[in-house]
């Protein structure tokens, strides 16, 4: 889809949620008709700043706050949700002009004065509600997002593996090893960098290699000498 149209027409397909557009500033009308969605996404005035007409005639939107995301579109003006079951909610229509401030014409009925001035009378005091529930309200992307930038952040903590110090002392505490339990808790070690109890890597690479090149009768053989 290219930024060549003002016009685009996506009705009788299978589209279950209104997101991903690219960034289609020419964008002024589109066509959703006899879809099924029932979901849309937040921040659509990013991609389609100069939306002026949406058809959502006959898709699944069923509860007011779901239409919330629409109040961002600085120039809708003309938006139709005839034949979506939120249109059969209390107060739905005057919902909707409070949420969409700019609209002209609703549902194929032109908004008037005193719709606006009841709209207000109603819902106004709801702007901040709506904001509390917008933001409490479950978006798997975001979440998705948010979950992965947190694992990012955790990822200087996570050990990758040891590092080539601790290889060194990981592989003289194995030549030292006096039972095979010992040799595969040391080998794991070596893929997972977390050090057992009885390896220290603070007399540094070379004191471990030698500790190593001594074996297990390294210290007697010093006596000797």
């Amino acid at each position: 889809m290219q930024n060549q149209f003002d016009s685009i027409d996506l009705s009788d397909n299978a589209i279950v949620r209104l997101e991903g557009f690219p960034k289609l500033p020419r964008l002024k009308v589109l066509h959703l008709n006899n879809n099924r969605i029932n979901r849309i996404a937040r921040h659509l005035e990013e991609t389609v700043p100069n939306l002026e007409w949406l058809i959502l005639t006959n898709n699944k939107l069923t509860n007011l706050t779901d239409l919330d995301p629409l109040q961002t579109l600085p120039r809708l003006r003309y938006l139709s949700l005839i034949d979506n079951p939120v249109t059969k909610q209390a107060n739905f229509r005057l919902y909707v002009i409070s949420r969409c401030k700019q609209l002209k014409v609703l549902d194929f009925r032109k908004v008037k004065q005193k719709e606006r001035d009841e709209a207000a009378r109603v819902f106004g005091g709801a702007e901040d509600a709506a904001a509390a529930t917008a933001a409490a309200t479950f978006e798997p992307d975001e979440e998705l997002a948010e979950a992965q930038a947190q694992i990012k952040a955790a990822e200087p903590a996570i050990r990758k593996g040891p590092t080539p110090e601790e290889v060194t002392a990981i592989k003289a505490a194995i030549a030292n090893a006096s039972t095979l339990e010992e040799v595969r808790q040391l080998e794991e070690a070596l893929v997972t960098g977390h050090l057992p109890s009885q390896v220290h890597v603070g007399g540094g690479a070379g004191d471990s290699a030698a500790a190593a090149a001594d074996g297990p009768n390294g210290a007697a053989a010093m006596d000797e000498g």
